[in-house]
């Protein structure tokens, strides 16, 4: 599963590097009050930066769940060690 996740992350970079040095050209970015020239290349590492980070901290509580169970289950593992030790 990590390999899979690990090579479809490594397709997504060469699609935006690819995607980055083909579209250099200029373009007015407009948002709200602000306006400014940027390439579309920027735009585009930006885009998958700002996305890359909704979903990082989207997976947080789902992470810490996962944490705090494994904790929880570490010490359950270690309490039952000791009591099977303690009868023997």
């Amino acid at each position: 599963m990590t390999y899979a996740t690990l090579i479809v992350s490594f397709l997504i970079l060469i699609v935006l590097v690819i995607a980055g040095v083909q579209n250099t050209s200029p373009v007015q970015v407009r948002f709200m009050a602000w306006a400014w020239e940027t390439s579309l290349s920027e735009i585009i590492l930006w885009a998958a930066v700002s996305g890359a980070g909704i979903v990082a901290f989207l997976s947080l509580p789902k992470l810490s769940r996962i944490v705090l169970r494994a904790r929880r289950l570490r010490k359950e593992v270690t309490r039952l060690e000791a009591l099977c030790r303690k009868s023997i």
